[in-house]
């Protein structure tokens, strides 16, 4: 239960992150798009 939580915490984190990378950076968009398509892959693996 408390893992499953902190687990759910960090993924929205990790998509703050990502959507301040991508608003930094807005002007890539073909290497953003593959950077946010890696990075959810990232997130949905468990750790």
């Amino acid at each position: 239960f408390r893992a499953i939580r902190m687990y759910h915490i960090n993924k929205s984190k990790q998509e703050a992150i990502a959507m301040k990378r991508r608003r930094r950076t807005a002007s890539g968009t073909k290497t953003n798009l593959k950077y946010s398509a890696n990075e959810s892959a990232l997130a949905r693996i468990p750790t």
